[in-house]
């Protein structure tokens, strides 16, 4: 899996880093992350239905800190033997997700298919990438060069988060159910 996420990084001109270069993310990579995994943790509270159940884990975390959101405050610190436990317990969760909802026959190839779908939200041309942008005040783009090909990133300017190109398909998870 892990290859065509780097493959989608690069592509969005987005940090890929290795643990021989003793890397510390920045600030705003680390904020985009966290806001992409809350994102899609409200979708999938939205998918299982289960949207004010979210509402009130999210309510009781907060405030099981014994501090007012108002007194939470950011350290900027990195600490990176915490931060690859938290990602490799999101995995086990996610992917036990998969087991859960019945989809452990079908999760390898309907990842393809995400991905697939991802690939689709850059340009391959630098026409194409301004077109994109023309009427999108807060969206720019950032050519990048993945595997000796020019890609054309579109980007939020705000965060840095991938944009969908015109050229965008949503991934047919239909197939999957369809065969059964």
């Amino acid at each position: 899996m892990l290859k065509s996420i780097i493959e989608f990084q690069k592509a969005g001109g987005h940090t890929v880093a290795y643990t021989n270069e003793n890397h510390i993310p920045s600030i705003e990579d680390r904020k985009l992350r966290l806001k992409l995994i809350f994102e899609e943790l409200t979708e999938l509270a939205e998918a299982y239905g289960l949207e004010k159940t979210f509402q009130n884990i999210v309510k009781k975390l907060i405030y099981e800190k014994e501090l007012s959101i108002e007194e939470c405050r950011d350290t900027k610190e990195f600490n990176k033997t915490e931060a690859l436990d938290a990602l490799c317990d999101l995995s086990v969760v996610v992917n036990g997700g998969y087991c859960v909802s019945g989809f452990t026959d079908i999760a390898e190839e309907a990842y393809e298919e995400t991905m697939r779908s991802n690939m689709s939200k850059f340009c391959y041309s630098l026409d194409e990438a301004l077109v994109t942008v023309a009427n999108k005040e807060d969206w720019t783009y950032k050519q990048v060069v993945v595997d000796d090909k020019i890609i054309y990133a579109i980007l939020r300017k705000e965060d840095g988060k991938i944009m969908k190109s015109p050229a965008f398909y949503k991934p047919d998870y239909s197939k999957f159910f369809d065969k059964k």
